[in-house]
């Protein structure tokens, strides 16, 4: 990769490539004597988002589950474990046709990786929805009760790509409901027409609050699967809208899994607080490289506590159902609203 783009730059870069979890050296004595420490060894630093996941995965290997983390703030991300490189010779694997998202080293394992897919169209959607739906006074209260009805999928779906998303590589405002002269037809046999805005009347209320919720988790669900060769087993939730209810309740229907969120966990309570994920998993990393590992439960956390994930919802099955057989369609409406784009962005450029 470095000689593709200049044949001096791993010289420039340093003598040579290290990986995330080697030992560079040892502590310089002036700040072991600035900062009167001992001296110690010094683990190659990572990037934010694989430092924090290395934090999620040592406290979700305690809980038994594979590690899904979901960060949901001005842009949403997700990274997740994979066992294998994805990529391979055969173009026909799912993976290879669906090269974009990160394929990352894993953080503390030389012999897994991690896959990192982010969109651009986070809360600052949910929240232009928030206010051209519900009134510019209204709150993230207001939304989620406007969000917290059954599912709208298979029966609608909306796509929100107020800035040009990544994945996919889209941009405006959709919307879609089944109709019977609808003429975009589904994998299903179902066929859509493409509205304006969403019907309500005495049978249906279906919204944008809640039609952006499920169009985002459907997208991360249908990504993960683009990328994945496991189901995951549960999914921790942080960020800015991790404490919003009616997105962690989409998050474990739409997904199948619990969803959890970090805890303190002191002597009598349990309280949702995150430590910050990025610079614990450089903790969890460096320490991982001492020999003997510690016990890290009594050493990472303030005295007299522990960081925990804490269980904060749980997947609906019957609602999860409904999502699993509505996936195909959003997929296909999603890639139908990328072409539109595309052909959109063409003709403007004639």
């Amino acid at each position: 990769l470095c000689d593709s783009i200049d044949p001096q730059l791993v010289q420039y870069l340093g003598p040579k490539v290290t990986l995330a979890n080697e030992i560079v050296g040892q502590l310089s004595p002036y700040f072991a004597q600035r900062y009167g420490v001992a001296s110690c060894p010094v683990v190659a630093f990572t990037g934010d988002n694989p430092s924090a996941f290395a934090g999620f995965e040592s406290m979700f290997a305690v809980s038994g589950h594979s590690a899904a983390v979901i960060s949901l703030g001005t842009s949403d991300t997700v990274l997740f474990p994979l066992k294998k490189y994805p990529y391979s010779l055969d173009t026909r694997s799912v993976a290879m046709q669906h090269l974009d998202g990160h394929v990352l080293q894993h953080p503390t394992d030389p012999g897994r990786y991690i896959a990192m897919l982010c969109y651009k169209n986070g809360s600052l959607a949910r929240d232009w929805v928030r206010q051209r739906s519900l009134g510019a006074g209204s709150t993230w209260t207001d939304f989620s009760n406007a969000a917290d009805i059954v599912p709208m999928a298979p029966m609608a779906f909306g796509f929100y790509y107020l800035s040009t998303e990544i994945l996919p590589r889209a941009k405006g405002v959709y919307r879609f409901e089944q109709h019977t002269d609808g003429s975009i037809v589904g994998p299903s046999g179902s066929t859509y027409r493409q509205v304006d805005r969403f019907s309500s009347d005495s049978t249906v209320c279906w919204n944008d609050a809640r039609a952006i919720i499920e169009s985002q988790i459907m997208s991360m669900c249908v990504d993960y699967a683009h990328k994945g060769s496991h189901a995951m087993t549960g999914v921790a939730i942080t960020g800015g809208a991790s404490s919003n209810p009616a997105l962690q309740q989409a998050i474990a229907d739409i997904l199948g899994v619990p969803v959890f969120a970090t805890a303190e966990q002191a002597t009598a309570s349990v309280e949702i607080k995150a430590p910050a994920m990025p610079a614990y998993g450089g903790a969890v990393r460096a320490l991982e490289r001492l020999d003997p590992v510690p016990d890290t439960s009594s050493t990472l956390e303030p005295p007299g506590s522990k960081y925990i994930l804490q269980a904060v919802c749980s997947p609906n099955s019957d609602r999860h159902a409904v999502y699993a057989q509505a996936l195909a369609d959003f997929e296909f409406l999603r890639e139908f609203v990328s072409q539109s784009t595309t052909l959109t962005c063409a003709d403007s450029s004639e």
